[in-house]
């Protein structure tokens, strides 16, 4: 019996809760990008080293498990001439096997900069219209993934024109999740430093838009809820 056939002997014997705190330890954390081509999944948090799930079935099918439903899958959604949108490629998405895993999931709003110097005539109006059919077909898609729990929100408003009033208009089609998943707000960053957002701003406003409570990480790593218009801090 060859040395790795030992070693994967002596791993199973161990039960599986212990199995998987190992395989945790043996994820390779950095960004995958577009880990299911013609999904509209953009990238994924890790991934395995390739020779532990070619070990053999078991290991193979224990490690998938965790990877696939305790990763964080990244949907972008943005809205641009001639550039990827995540709509043509959420029928991809819920015809794979992929969809009935997803648990945990990212929505990365971002507002494009450049869009309405290149394009005046387009309007902010108008392109929040075309952002918001493209958030309302992600949300009615996602809303099927039987399993999904989490969803953290990432918003980057690179925009010089509008305000938060202009365009939270996007995020409302957001509450046909509401029932089904818990929100957490990520990343927010604001180009124009007059109209800059804290997280914290940022998860009152969309508590206010769902009428939910809204998890909110801290840069030291502590959540911060909000619930209506109050925050607390949760070690």
């Amino acid at each position: 019996m060859s040395s790795s056939s030992n070693i994967t002997s002596i791993l199973l014997r161990f039960p599986p809760e212990i199995r998987n705190q190992i395989y945790r330890e043996l994820r390779k954390h950095r960004l995958v990008y577009n880990p299911f081509p013609g999904t509209a999944i953009t990238s994924a948090c890790y991934s395995f080293w390739a020779a532990i799930l070619s070990t053999n079935k078991q290991l193979n099918r224990e490690c998938s498990d965790i990877f696939y439903n305790e990763n964080t899958w990244k949907i972008r959604i943005t809205w641009e001439y001639n550039y990827y949108r995540s709509g043509p490629a959420l029928g991809g998405l819920e015809a794979s096997p992929y969809f009935r895993c997803l648990r945990n999931l990212e929505l990365e709003f971002i507002m494009s900069g450049s869009i309405l110097i290149t394009y005046p005539s387009l309007g902010l109006k108008r392109y929040c219209d075309l952002m918001l059919q493209e958030v309302e077909h992600v949300c009615k898609t996602l809303a099927r993934a039987p399993d999904l729990q989490r969803i953290e929100i990432a918003w980057r408003d690179l925009m010089k024109e509008g305000d938060w009033e202009d365009k939270k208009m996007i995020l409302e089609p957001l509450n046909l999740l509401r029932e089904k998943v818990a929100f957490y707000v990520g990343d927010v960053y604001t180009e124009c430093a007059e109209r800059q957002l804290s997280r914290e701003v940022f998860a009152q406003r969309l508590s206010e838009i769902l009428v939910a409570d809204i998890q909110c990480y801290s840069a030291n790593s502590r959540t911060i809820s909000v619930q209506g218009p109050s925050v607390r801090i949760v070690a």
